[in-house]
């Protein structure tokens, strides 16, 4: 009864995102305004004469010969520079093509990524709940999975929530913001990228150490608990934690908070300079490409343990081995779906930004295709926005597989409804079968007396 409920609730949800990103891409085909028109109806420039997007979906600063030329916002979320006149053709299939995807984004990223940002607050706040109360607290498992909802929570509030939060404002009050997080200080700027890199460093890795325990668990069943131990995870994931504050030091020098001319709106940027593109590169390689070749080689692993397990099992006639296998397999199938979910989202966005940048290099050399550049500009901002799905959709994934992490999450969302009452009906039936030892104790005693008392 239990799965049940958690599996329609699980499909609710998931349906629900589907319908939302569907009914928000139909609505572009028959509406009128677009993220280019709503604030001052620019369109993006050529991509050899702009400046490059961030993976995050922000924009770089290129920096002139004498003086800095900041790139002027415009509403789609790219910079078009002052300096330049060179527009792509708005009667041509390209921009039309591009327009539509901006368009397409724009929606996906107003309605139903919002969806995704509040459910997967709803999911981590839940998860770390959960395993922080859970009786195996200090386990491998829990704690990769405990860190793993912090660090998720963190990308959600400084990526979606933040962005979201922004971006809704200048909609909402026609680019006349009268109060933004960024007016505080240019640090403020700087600290959010700061916090965000750390936390999407952190999330990745930590997926990358469940894998790797999971790995040896399941390939070297024998030797694992030798190999493994909680005060080894507790290092490795310190260890994570510290090459990723370390590691996005220089997001302090690289980002910049840049205002648009004559208008009140302004975006953390990087500049366009070494440090900027080893920045760029460092988030896009260490942050998603790498970790998904690792992930993907350390899955295929898993995958050839678990098949031979399960022939192992099938030869012997003992329990004791066997029950530690099926436990030992329960949390390496939870672990591919989690690395499946990062995979789909993390591939996706490391490609897309990946070429982007091969042609923003290209156009710097003079070789500019600006139609190539633009789409695989608005692929790459869906793809940013697509791969929130690896921070927010991981305790569905958890109330598949893991048992007590569902009993604890039904009780918790229906009030003690559902996990309080069989909770209860247990309480009574152990009460129950408490009481009948102790009256059958209780009466073998009163025999015993009988026997022992002399005969008159």
């Amino acid at each position: 009864m239990d799965c049940h409920r958690i599996r329609k609730m699980s499909y609710f949800g998931i349906w629900s995102l589907i319908i939302a990103g569907s009914w928000a891409t139909n609505v572009t085909a028959s509406s009128p305004d677009n993220e280019s028109t709503l604030e001052n109806g620019s369109h993006r420039d050529s991509f050899g004469f702009t400046a490059s997007s961030s993976p995050d979906c922000t924009t770089c600063v290129k920096q002139a010969d004498t003086t800095t030329n900041y790139d002027q916002y415009n509403n789609t979320g790219n910079y078009s520079n002052n300096a330049t006149n060179s527009t792509i053709d708005g009667g041509g299939a390209a921009s039309a093509s591009s327009s539509s995807i901006d368009e397409a984004i724009f929606y996906f990223r107003r309605y139903a990524w919002i969806t995704m940002i509040f459910i997967g607050l709803f999911g981590n706040f839940m998860s770390i709940y959960i395993f922080w109360n859970h009786k195996n607290w200090g386990s491998a498992c829990t704690l990769y999975l405990f860190g793993l909802g912090f660090a998720d929570t963190g990308v959600i509030i400084m990526y979606g929530l933040f962005e979201w939060g922004r971006r809704e404002m200048r909609f909402l009050s026609n680019d006349t913001v009268y109060f933004d997080v960024f007016d505080l200080h240019d640090y403020v700027c700087k600290t959010c990228r700061y916090l965000w890199q750390v936390c999407a460093f952190t999330s990745s890795w930590y997926i990358v150490g469940f894998s790797f325990e999971r790995m040896i668990a399941v390939t070297f069943p024998l030797r694992a608990k030798s190999i493994l131990s909680v005060k080894k995870t507790k290092i490795v994931m310190f260890t994570i934690l510290i090459i990723g504050i370390i590691l996005f030091i220089p997001v302090f020098t690289t980002y910049k908070l840049v205002e648009s001319p004559g208008s009140r709106v302004k975006a953390c940027l990087f500049t366009f300079d070494l440090w900027g593109i080893i920045t760029f590169l460092e988030i896009i390689i260490i942050c998603y490409d790498l970790p998904s070749v690792v992930l993907f080689l350390m899955n295929i692993f898993i995958v050839v343990g678990l098949i031979r397990t399960k022939a192992r099992r099938k030869k012997m006639r003992t329990t004791g081995s066997v029950e530690a296998d099926k436990a030992a397999n329960k949390a390496a199938i939870n672990l591919i779906a989690i690395s499946v979910l990062f995979l789909i989202g993390s591939i996706p966005k490391g490609v897309c930004w990946g070429i982007y940048f091969s042609y923003f290099t290209a156009g710097q050399s003079g070789n500019a295709n600006p139609d190539a550049a633009s789409f695989w500009f608005a692929m790459g901002k869906f793809a940013s926005a697509f791969n929130l799905i690896n921070n927010t959709l991981n305790f569905i994934i958890y109330s598949f597989n893991l048992p007590f992490y569902r009993a604890k999450f039904l009780q918790i969302i229906t009030f003690g409804k559902v996990g309080g009452k069989k909770k209860k009906k247990e309480d009574d039936s152990s009460t129950a079968t408490s009481t009948m030892s102790l009256s059958k104790e209780e009466s073998n005693a009163s025999l015993a007396d009988v026997k022992m008392e002399p005969k008159a």
